[in-house]
């Protein structure tokens, strides 16, 4: 259980909408049912298979809420004795009601922009915050300052047209893939102050997730908070630290929470502990928002304001017997036991920036074996739009970014299972062909588009697992693999020649999109059509 479920009127839907933008940026993870606005029975089992599996549930009182059936409907499951819920009430408007009058309220306004500390608090000692594990060298409390469009190349030669077999698109797939943010970013001052600047210091951004830390020298306690940040931007009061390392920058939204600090973070450089504090203030009133796209899924934002959805552990039927590609039999079971976040949409331009201006391509301990692969800084012009997919990125460089988020590429196993669910669909919406929900050559784009600009949403809330570009994936291809495949978690073969792509893209057809299909390239490959997403541990 790591979610929080959002109990509410549709009448109140934008103060809904509001408070869950403000706990995301907290670190909680959300579900706000969102289908009330357009009533269905059929929905209940799933609304009330997401209250048990909620481990606290937030209701929002309100005359409208108190007149809900649906309201009613979400408490009755919550105080159910065989899984009762912490509630969390919240009065919008009107009077506490009687049968929740045994717990505290906490009394919000509809205009909400700040949520009060001891309510996070209250919430944190029974929800776990989904932050990564693994995020020692990056920013504390989620800062993120976004970085600009990255530089822009002369146009490559675009690859020609696959033709619609499979054999012969794999081959061609081959030859083409063969070839080998404005201000300082504040990096982490802790009990050891440590600084990394990660770029340009004299630079205004407004960025679209902006979190703050402070930390004390020589104390072991820390305050941090992250806050979803739009249309606003933020004077910065900067500070220069008594080290070699310059300005930090940081535009902290008050009050901050508060929680103990269990690891130091460890950086590259280490300087003597002083009774410095890192203090800023910021003169904007952030504007919360939250992305409509997800509504109604389990979402976060991590450290680096990337929206992800959560994957629930569970099993499914992997591979397809209905295709005519041997490499997708024998269909058999598998069973993914660790729940992980996976990005919603595929990592975009803009994100891949951020990387790139934390001088990711020198520091070898992101790399695969610490080994520097590429020296790729470019996107061709056609393709260099801020939400556009990342492409031309060899599976050395992916791995490379998910290892600077903190996080990883997710298995072959581990996409699929993303993409179809336990269903056995072809195809997120079904078995059917439908060529106006992905960017595939039948919707003759010719180009990457906008990442979510397909309503071709998985169960999970992942966008474009079918079309715009192919997706890395971590495991070594190998076209026999299935036959010996682990049922728990498989990671694929321990070594190979090619490594695994998925889910197509506008330079194939929709058979090559289909949720089972598997294709391959050199890990030093870069095309105009190959991009990926990220996983991360829940």
């Amino acid at each position: 259980m790591s979610h929080i479920f959002i109990s509410y009127s549709k009448k109140d839907i934008d103060f809904a909408r509001r408070l869950r933008a403000l706990l995301q940026a907290y670190g909680f993870a959300i579900w706000i049912d969102e289908t009330k606005l357009t009533p269905s029975a059929r929905w209940w089992s799933t609304i009330e298979r997401n209250i048990i599996d909620a481990a606290a549930v937030i209701v929002i009182m309100s005359p409208n809420s108190k007149e809900s059936e649906w309201v009613e409907r979400e408490l009755l499951v919550a105080e159910d004795p065989d899984h009762r819920k912490t509630i969390f009430p919240v009065l919008l408007a009107g009077k506490v009601w009687s049968r929740l009058g045994n717990l505290q309220a906490t009394p919000l306004p509809a205009e909400l922009n700040a949520l009060p500390p001891e309510f996070v608090q209250a919430l944190r000692q029974v929800v776990p915050i989904t932050t990564p594990s693994n995020m020692k060298d990056t920013v504390p409390g989620g800062l993120r300052l976004r970085a600009a469009p990255p530089p822009t190349a002369p146009a490559r030669e675009q690859p020609q047209q696959r033709s619609n077999q499979k054999t012969a698109s794999r081959n061609l797939l081959w030859l083409l893939l063969g070839g080998g943010f404005a201000a300082l970013i504040l990096v982490i001052a802790a009990v050891l102050i440590v600084v990394l600047p990660r770029i340009n210091q004299n630079r205004t951004t407004t960025p679209d997730v902006r979190g703050t830390s402070q930390f004390a020298a020589g104390d072991l306690t820390a305050t941090s908070t992250t806050a979803a940040v739009a249309n606003s931007t933020a004077t910065f009061t900067p500070l220069v630290l008594p080290t070699d390392s310059g300005v930090i920058v940081i535009n902290p939204p008050t009050p901050f929470p508060t929680f103990a600090a269990t690891t130091i973070p460890t950086i590259e450089a280490t300087f003597a502990p002083t009774d410095v504090f890192v203090t800023a203030t910021a003169t904007s009133t952030p504007a919360f928002v939250a992305d409509a796209n997800l509504a109604g899924y389990i979402t976060r934002y991590d450290f680096f304001g990337v929206p992800q959805v959560l994957v629930n552990s569970g099993c499914f039927k992997m591979g397809a017997d209905s295709t005519t590609d041997n490499d997708e039999r024998p269909v058999h079971e598998v069973c993914i036991t660790q729940s992980f976040w996976l990005d919603a949409y595929e990592v975009t331009n803009e994100d891949y920036a951020d990387f790139i201006a934390a001088d990711g391509y020198n520091i070898s301990k992101y790399w695969y074996a610490g080994i520097i692969n590429a020296t790729l800084h470019d996107v061709p012009a056609d393709f260099s739009g801020i939400d556009q997919p990342r492409i031309f990125v060899s599976w050395y460089e992916a791995y490379a970014y998910a290892s600077w988020r903190g996080c990883r590429l997710p298995t072959e196993a581990e996409w699929e299972y993303a993409a179809r669910g336990s269903t056995g669909y072809l195809y997120p919406w079904g078995n059917d062909v439908k060529y106006d929900l992905a960017n595939t050559t039948e919707d003759n784009n010719a180009q990457t588009v906008d990442v979510g600009s397909y309503s071709n949403a998985t169960w999970v809330g992942a966008y474009d697992m079918t079309g715009n570009v192919f997706e890395w994936v971590s495991d070594w291809y190998d076209e026999h693999y299935y036959e010996s495949s682990l049922t728990n978690d498989p990671q694929g073969p321990d070594s190979g020649q090619y490594r695994g792509l998925r889910g197509g893209s506008f330079e194939q057809g929709m058979d090559a999109a289909h949720s089972a299909n598997r294709y391959w390239a050199p890990p030093d490959g870069q095309a105009n059509f190959v991009g990926f997403r990220v996983a991360c541990p829940a």
